[in-house]
């Protein structure tokens, strides 16, 4: 029986918060049941509440303009947050977020079935890995604190349990290949006296053994970040390699300082332009001419927050598809003897198919690099392009 070219894709990824399918060339959005109801229901909502807000009399209603802002704020959208694949063949795993609540899902490629394993989970899951012993799934749980910690869900209710703990990021969690063992970045978080994190450590990679608790550390460096790390059975490791962004200068932390007021003034302009286009349909700042809403396409990855826009923008400037991030950010090899090669520049994210061909996005396009030419990163063969590209995953 022939099958629909969906039902056997090579590729999941993740984009503007909804799991893509890529097969044949054809990328197809998966269609969360879930997250359409939540849309849906919000919808309804605001539909119900949009009285309040229509009419002069509305506009300053008791509260003032405070309160009109409130109830014209956008609608809290689910969001997926991380995907991986399923523990049986032709599934997926994917976690949602929305509001202060997540719930995880898995969908049957072929019948194009979402079900619903849990939901209501105060904890946000994220990073989840491809199954490994005994199809156990690793992730990352969000503490209220800001810490991050390796988890492991077992068994078929997914039962979660923790692995790691301390005041730090851990993430991106990855089954050594045939290992009860899980490599993963790592990076120690910096406090106020209030309890507020002010800053972070280099990501290093460490490896832990679920046998015996041992966590060694693989790779660090001060003047780098080392993400998102894969390891075969014969201690073959993949990562990312990210240049850690310099000290700031006291120069232009000065200039920054003089430069409040007239941000707190560009501030209030701002907030009144807000209210004037939403009462007229004109900006303060109007020359007659249509204005368009600015482009707030933003992506926070691993820590760093990534103007897309601009990359859009230096794209159509300098022709081609422009990656989300510099060149900094290269995919490595270290063979079990310690040498390195770089296997591309500008990845975002990466995986290994089973088929051990290397997948990877630099946020606009996604690549395929054979495995029976591992040496050489020019034959990389360009299977997609798509919009801020968050991750993606080998299937």
């Amino acid at each position: 029986m022939a099958h629909d070219p969906v039902s056997i894709p090579e590729v999941a990824f993740l984009s503007q918060g909804k799991v893509h399918l890529l097969a044949h060339g054809s990328v197809t959005p998966v269609e969360s049941a879930f997250a359409e109801d939540v849309n849906r229901r919000e919808r309804e909502i605001q539909k119900r509440q949009e009285w309040k807000t229509e009419g002069s009399g509305a506009r300053f209603l008791s509260g003032g303009m405070m309160m009109a802002a409130e109830q014209i704020a956008p609608a809290t959208m689910p969001q997926v947050t991380s995907v991986a694949a399923g523990r049986e063949s032709g599934q997926l795993l994917y976690s949602i977020h929305v509001g202060g609540l997540a719930g995880l899902f898995v969908y049957d490629v072929a019948r194009k079935r979402e079900s619903r394993i849990q939901h209501g989970r105060e904890d946000r899951l994220l990073h989840l890995s491809r199954p490994g012993l005994n199809n156990r799934v690793a992730c990352s749980v969000e503490s209220d604190n800001g810490a991050r910690h390796l988890a492991v869900l077992a068994g078929d209710s997914y039962e979660l349990s923790e692995v790691t703990e301390g005041d730090s990021r851990d993430e991106a969690p990855s089954w050594v290949e045939g290992k009860n063992a899980l490599v993963y970045h790592s990076a120690g978080l910096a406090r106020s006296p209030e309890g507020h994190v002010v800053g972070m450590s280099p990501f290093s990679i460490c490896r832990v053994d679920l046998d015996t608790g041992e966590v060694n550390e693989l790779a660090s460096d001060d003047a780098h970040d080392f993400l998102a790390p894969r390891q075969s059975a014969d201690g073959t490791l993949y990562f990312i390699r990210r240049l850690r962004a310099k000290r700031a200068n006291p120069l232009k932390g000065l200039l920054s300082l003089l430069a409040l007021p007239f941000r707190f003034l560009y501030a209030i302009f701002q907030w009144l332009n807000f209210f004037t286009l939403r009462y007229t349909g004109k900006s303060l700042s109007s020359d007659g001419q249509e204005q368009q809403n600015p482009d707030p396409r933003q992506l926070l990855i691993w820590g760093n927050l990534i103007d897309a826009a601009r990359s859009d923008r230096d794209s159509r400037n300098g022709g081609g598809e422009a990656p989300i991030v510099d060149s900094s950010w290269k995919l490595i090899k270290r063979t079990p003897d310690g040498r390195e090669r770089v296997v591309a520049s500008a990845v975002v994210s990466f995986d290994i198919r089973r088929d051990g061909a290397v997948v990877y996005t630099n946020g606009s396009a996604i690549y395929r690099i054979s495995p029976h030419r591992p040496e050489k990163s020019d034959r990389k063969e360009l299977l997609a392009e798509a919009p801020l590209i968050e991750q993606i995953v080998g299937l």
